[in-house]
């Protein structure tokens, strides 16, 4: 009798502890802190483990007032991020091959509030602007591939840091792997759920990963492979992911950091959003209506770019002189042959060459003014569906004063 109840004791105190430690490992990931430890391994030494039943009770009581004393309320920020604006040769391969991968860099984020760490997410919805019958669904999976959050609001060697070019900085922790998935039925905030509940007893879909991410976007069919689909992709005019997330305050410090790392990468035009997608068809009318039209074949293409087509910040007028570096041009022509989707990039010297008249040459370098495009070999633009102009850019070294 004894040994029977020597054992039922065991299992039953082996239960309470898995389940103790299970919350040890919810207490830690909602922290996120994975050092917090509470619930130790030698609560049954001594006297057969007769009190260990009222220390791991203790223990779980310790944890719990930590818990209280640590959860202290976070910035809580939403955050709409265009494809169109981050990411628009990824939106065309949506559009052409129904299927894209997006990186989330940090920077996205550092241009509303820089000086925040510990961004995670809180929920993700998406928007899918586009042309479809009254009852038709826009099914699109969206899929977390990797996330990343920057945990310390340290600077080493006075070093913003960067997690994707250094994948072992302490100050960021990366999680691989554990893909989550959501998929949309309206494409209008959809947030693959039949109701968002931000009190929901379980874990939301992507909930506390890191907005530092990269994540995959899939509609059901592929149009270069004439595949069967419900509605034209090609009416699809952007992607909108919508971030609801929670950050830290990181200090002054951080905050100069961050400035500072942001305005090098526009510098070196590696920063995100310093890239426009044209959209010749719709965008310049006039201009696509001559390039289509029946009996002509133009070996050339004008195009008048203002500063009305580019993001606020770039209009700055400390942006607008004395560029590092002029901007770059990639043409991308969709064609359609036996029914299949030609979907093929056009580059400068090789396929086109351009030119930008005297007056915006000798007065700036940036990416305004009377724009040629001459083309190598026009009869390319035989069978044109849809044409492209991607416009990459820099600001300047020095600002004036």
């Amino acid at each position: 009798m004894k040994r029977e109840v020597r054992n039922l004791y065991s299992q039953c105190f082996q239960f309470a502890f898995d389940v103790a430690k299970k919350a040890e490992r919810a207490l830690q990931h909602e922290l996120g802190n994975p050092e917090l430890n509470y619930i130790k391994f030698n609560y049954q030494a001594g006297k057969e483990g007769l009190l260990a039943g009222e220390k791991l009770h203790l223990d779980i009581k310790r944890m719990e007032m930590a818990y209280y004393d640590q959860n202290q309320r976070e910035y809580e920020l939403t955050k709409h991020i265009s494809l169109l604006q981050l990411a628009p040769v990824q939106l065309l391969d949506l559009k052409y091959k129904g299927k894209c991968e997006v990186q989330i860099p940090e920077e996205v984020f550092d241009m509303d509030c820089p000086g925040h760490y510990f961004r995670r997410i809180k929920n993700v919805a998406v928007t899918i602007p586009c042309v479809t019958g009254p009852y038709t669904s826009i099914n699109c999976t969206l899929t977390l591939i990797k996330s990343t959050i920057r945990k310390s609001a340290d600077l080493a060697s006075d070093s913003y840091g960067d997690s994707t070019v250094d994948t072992e900085d302490p100050r960021f922790d990366t999680y691989y792997g554990s893909s989550q998935s959501i998929v949309t039925s309206t494409g209008q905030n959809d947030s693959g759920l039949f109701e968002t509940n931000l009190r929901d007893e379980r874990y939301l879909p992507f909930e506390n990963s890191g907005v530092i991410s990269t994540w995959r976007l899939e509609l059901p069919g592929n149009p270069s492979d004439n595949e069967l689909l419900q509605f034209d992709y090609r009416t699809i005019s952007d992607v909108i992911l919508h971030f609801r997330y929670t950050a830290r305050e990181g200090g002054v410090l951080l905050k100069k950091a961050a400035i500072s790392s942001l305005t090098n990468k526009i510098k070196k035009a590696e920063a995100v959003g310093r890239q426009r997608l044209f959209s010749i068809r719709h965008e310049f009318p006039a201009t696509w209506s001559k390039l289509t039209a029946e009996g002509q074949i133009l070996s050339s293409l004008k195009l008048e770019l203002r500063e009305e087509h580019y993001p606020f910040w770039w209009s700055n007028p400390h942006l607008s002189k004395d560029a590092q570096q002029g901007p770059a041009f990639e043409l991308y022509v969709i064609t359609k042959t036996d029914e299949k989707i030609n979907f093929k990039l056009l580059t400068v010297s090789k396929d086109f060459s351009h030119e930008l008249s005297e007056k915006e040459q000798k007065e700036s370098k940036l990416p305004t003014g009377s724009h040629t495009f001459t083309f190598t070999n026009p009869n390319n633009l035989k069978l044109m569906q849809e044409l492209w102009l991607l416009v990459k850019w820099s600001m300047p070294d020095k600002q004036p004063q």
